[in-house]
């Protein structure tokens, strides 16, 4: 049942992943505004999710924090599908149990609860980027901008036909990179019913998507939605060589591919 006060679910989906899972709660702990933690494994071996378990019962917290496992691999779009349709809250925050989420998250989720704008898929607006200390990663990116993307510097809607001159690069949207990396930035924050009246449409067992995130901002804005990146949201993004974009490379272009092509033909 859809609770209907104003405290956000956080939905943070793994697969052999419990080795950074520690850093990314320890982010969310003292958010009093983060009603619930629901973490959906989409099916890692037998050691990892005893790992997941050993994490959350260790922590020094009265946050509600529940733990689900899939009978079956089920992928990355399908896994967070269940993630977040586990969720209890009307807003729910998704982020990748390899990141952290920044300091500042409160006031952001603050703001979105107060503007309730269930058509909007809510990105970051910056990124920084990290292996193994995002403290240091952040002070560093005062001097080298490798640790830092900035999206936009400003709130920024994406609607389709931003999106589309933006590929056909009749438009350009971002201060750093591309457009590519505002659709596969992920670690969104959404309205709950309406993310799953439009996902349920794209739930096929047997279709995988290796870039999950464009997948859901092609969903979300074929449906109507648009992107808003939110000038005060972001988070540390940890760089792996295990992450799919990595091992699934061809895979993982050709998937891009697809989707900016599908984006071109939206009428």
């Amino acid at each position: 049942m859809l609770n209907s006060n104003k405290l956000i679910s956080v939905a943070i989906p793994t697969f052999n992943s419990s080795l950074y899972l520690k850093d990314c709660l320890n982010s969310l702990l003292n958010v009093k505004i983060i009603g619930e933690i629901i973490i959906s494994d989409d099916c890692s071996n037998d050691f990892e999710f005893e790992e997941i378990n050993n994490i959350v019962e260790g922590l020094n917290t009265t946050k509600e924090i529940k733990i689900y496992r899939n009978d079956q691999n089920l992928g990355a779009f399908i896994n967070k599908y269940e993630n977040i349709k586990k969720c209890s809250n009307e807003i729910v925050y998704q982020i990748d149990s390899d990141n952290i989420a920044s300091n500042n998250l409160p006031n952001v989720l603050g703001t979105i609860i107060k503007d309730r704008e269930e058509y909007f898929l809510y990105l970051p607006s910056k990124i920084y980027q990290f292996r193994k200390y995002p403290k240091i990663a952040k002070l560093l990116s005062i001097f080298n901008n490798k640790y830092k993307v900035t999206f936009t510097n400003k709130d920024f809607i994406f609607d389709k036909d931003i999106i589309k001159k933006a590929i056909q690069e009749e438009l350009k949207v971002t201060e750093d990179k591309n457009l590519n990396w505002v659709l596969n930035s992920g670690n969104f924050i959404v309205n709950r019913n309406k993310f799953l009246e439009i996902m349920k449409n794209y739930v096929n067992e047997n279709v995988r998507y290796p870039m999950d995130a464009v997948a859901i901002s092609y969903f979300w804005i074929e449906n109507g939605g648009s992107i808003k990146t939110l000038k005060s949201l972001r988070h540390f993004h940890r760089k792996r060589s295990d992450s799919v974009s990595f091992v699934e490379n061809k895979g993982s272009y050709e998937s891009l591919t697809s989707f900016r092509n599908k984006f071109l033909e939206l009428n």
